[in-house]
């Protein structure tokens, strides 16, 4: 039974030693045969650690550190987009009407959490920045109509 653990886990780590690398996880196993001269230095997709975990889940019957690691930063990343979701909707046109308002701090602490975020977040990060981008905007405009209001 030992052996069969160990194998399970092998062939999951062999199979995903690269992401592993590409997360910046600290591995002191090298599987036999795992490509350790990667030079894939790109950021993960949401669903590349998806399918890791649910692959771990249901192939290792023991909870490998790193695949405990590899959720946790899925969690947190899910949690984060979560929250741009939230903050900066995707623009549906079907669903027009009133948005919700979100405070400036808010989209700048996101911003600001993002560099913890390992998977690839373009899309998200596009939307803050236009939502930053468009909310300073905004102001700039309201505070000099309030000058012009003030000035007659």
């Amino acid at each position: 039974k030992m052996n069969r653990i160990f194998s399970q886990a092998d062939e999951w780590m062999k199979k995903y030693y690269p992401l592993i690398k590409r997360c910046g996880i600290e591995c002191t196993y090298i599987p036999a045969g795992a490509d350790s001269a990667s030079d894939d230095s790109s950021k993960p997709l949401m669903s590349e650690l998806s399918t890791a975990v649910t692959d771990a889940d249901s192939d290792v019957s023991v909870d490998l550190e790193v695949v405990v690691k590899i959720r946790e930063l899925l969690e947190r990343a899910q949690i984060w987009i979560s929250q741009v979701n939230t903050v900066a909707p995707k623009k549906d046109p079907r669903k027009k009407g009133k948005q919700e308002k979100h405070s400036m701090k808010e989209v700048l602490n996101l911003i600001d959490e993002s560099p913890a975020i390992i998977v690839d977040i373009t899309g998200e990060m596009e939307r803050l920045k236009l939502e930053q981008s468009t909310t300073l905007s905004w102001r700039l405009q309201a505070q000099q109509t309030l000058r012009e209001i003030i000035a007659t």
